[in-house]
């Protein structure tokens, strides 16, 4: 399993935008989706930790959900 950090799991999700596009997420609303459940994560030592996979779900129902 993949771990990132809190800044590497906000340029992963941004990474996914289409170029010219807006950034996806910031790191405020990624720390607000983790709090409220949204996203799950791992608490190490004070540091959120998020799973690849779990970011990668996450996308995906994000984008399915944006789709008109």
């Amino acid at each position: 399993m993949s771990v990132l950090s809190t800044s590497a799991a906000v340029d992963y999700l941004n990474a996914a935008k289409e170029p010219g596009e807006r950034n996806l997420i910031g790191r405020a609303s990624l720390l607000k989706l983790a709090n409220t459940g949204k996203i799950p994560y791992l608490n190490v030592g004070g540091r959120y930790v998020f799973s690849q996979a779990s970011l990668d779900k996450w996308l995906a129902a994000f984008t399915e959900q944006a789709q008109p």
